[in-house]
């Protein structure tokens, strides 16, 4: 790059904000080999400049040496007895929270639950805050449904949408109730 690239790059006019996706110490859920893994991010986000980072065939990203301002972080997963670390894009589809994919009865969710164990209060805390958003967007949803239908029972689709926000969450008459008149 060169340097009036740089310094139009670095203007307030180009700034971005960059949202962390996962918080460093939290444990995710990974794609690997057609199978959800828990995974540990161990870093946060990074701007990729030469870093060899690995992607699914749909995904791409920009090198901050090409003018691109994508961000990747390095994940731990275990595979075969063995721990494999591997730069993932931040915003990468591969990558999900806990218990979006791998809930009880699942092979890996008795490792994913010893993972989230050990993870910081911080953590811990960020998660909740989470779920507690997740929660709130499923009552925008009900309410805005119910303004331009109120004959609606969204019942179904709120079940839906729940399942995945909180696990362990039994969907009945007290967790999910009908909107409007049936």
């Amino acid at each position: 790059m060169k340097t009036d690239e740089i310094m139009t790059a670095m203007s307030d006019e180009n700034v971005r904000t960059v949202g962390r996706r996962f918080e460093k110490g939290e444990t995710v859920e990974f794609h690997v080999k057609n199978k959800w893994r828990p995974a540990k991010v161990l870093t946060n986000p990074r701007l990729i400049v030469d870093e060899a980072v690995a992607k699914a065939d749909d995904e791409s990203f920009k090198s901050a040496l090409n003018g691109g301002f994508d961000f990747f972080i390095r994940i731990e997963y275990t595979t075969n007895h063995k721990h494999v670390q591997t730069d993932v894009l931040q915003a990468s589809k591969r990558l999900q929270t806990t218990n979006t994919h791998i809930h009880k009865g699942h092979r890996y969710y008795k490792r994913m639950v010893r993972m989230m164990l050990v993870e910081s209060r911080f953590i811990k805390q960020k998660r909740e805050k989470r779920t507690t958003r997740r929660l709130t967007a499923v009552q925008v949803l009900n309410r805005g449904i119910w303004r331009v239908d109120t004959n609606r029972d969204t019942k179904d689709l709120r079940a839906h949408f729940s399942t995945f926000i909180r696990p362990g969450t039994t969907l009945d008459s007290k967790t999910i109730k009908p909107s409007g008149s049936k």
